[in-house]
């Protein structure tokens, strides 16, 4: 095979693993669209719900005014 073979396997690859990623979603959605309401809940309450966020250290200084340091 060739390099130009192999980069278009490898292109449609990436196109099939977003499509079939894209069905295991939609289908999951539909699961839980049913799964909701038996719960006591709405698809789009759930739908809302987001994760924890990350939390991020204090970025540090990385130029400094050579004369007044206080200025960055």
């Amino acid at each position: 095979m060739s390099l130009a073979e192999l980069r278009d396997r490898q292109k449609e690859l990436v196109k099939a693993i977003a499509t079939h990623e894209a069905r295991q979603k939609a289908e999951a959605r539909g699961k839980l669209a049913i799964l909701a309401p038996e719960l006591g809940y709405t698809f789009y309450e759930l739908e809302a719900v987001e994760g924890p966020k990350r939390k991020r250290a204090p970025s540090t200084t990385i130029y400094k005014h050579p004369e007044n340091p206080t200025v960055t």
